[in-house]
């Protein structure tokens, strides 16, 4: 079963409680009109692995995480695949918790059984489209529309972690390839500022 990648992170603060594996899936059905992560819409953007690959690769990575985040993109529009990647990983590190940020709404997701396969490995799910101009009181929420659903124990187990402010509120992520993201979930006027400061230049990427 293979995933459609746009990048993983490791290790990421600014998404999640403690250290955190982020991965971002590419392509999205949604096409929300202020999405913050566009460049990860296009299916062409990412790259296809076998999910048994890439856990092979997440597992061999020399960090102790506390949890996955997965965003995009949209991760249920390839949620089979997904999901399969989750139960790999926490068939090794079982004491990892999942949170997935997904435009659609929880009670969309469970209308559909495909997705519900990834629901099912979800502990904290993100969920709503970004709308830049209702602004978000929440740390992991990047606008005011967005609920966080606590879906386990697991999840509940962070919920005080999660709704604290974060220690970071965003990351600089340098690739391999010279590319860089500013991970975190931050205002429309925080991001330009951070641009501003670090010297990011248009065609650079953010990733939430």
């Amino acid at each position: 079963m293979k995933i459609n990648l746009f990048r993983i992170g490791y290790p990421v603060t600014s998404l999640g409680p403690g250290k955190r594996l982020v991965i971002w899936v590419a392509g999205c059905r949604k096409r929300c009109p202020s999405c913050i992560s566009p460049e990860m819409r296009d299916p062409a953007a990412g790259a296809w692995i076998e999910s048994e690959e890439l856990a092979e690769h997440i597992l061999r990575l020399p960090y102790a995480f506390d949890g996955i985040t997965v965003s995009g993109g949209e991760p249920f529009d390839q949620a089979a695949a997904v999901a399969a990647l989750i139960r790999q990983l926490r068939s090794m590190h079982a004491e990892w918790d999942t949170l997935i940020y997904s435009g659609y709404r929880l009670a969309t997701l469970r209308k559909h059984a495909e997705r519900r396969i990834l629901l099912a490995e979800t502990d904290i799910l993100i969920d709503g489209p970004f709308r830049h101009a209702v602004p978000s009181f929440l740390a992991l929420a990047g606008s005011g529309n967005q609920r966080i659903h606590f879906l386990t124990e697991r999840g509940l187990g962070q919920k005080d972690a999660v709704l604290a402010p974060l220690a970071d509120a965003a990351v600089l992520g340098m690739g391999r390839d010279g590319m860089r993201m500013l991970i975190g979930v931050l205002s429309p006027q925080q991001r330009q500022g951070w641009h501003q400061a670090l010297g990011l230049i248009k065609g650079e990427q953010d990733g939430v």
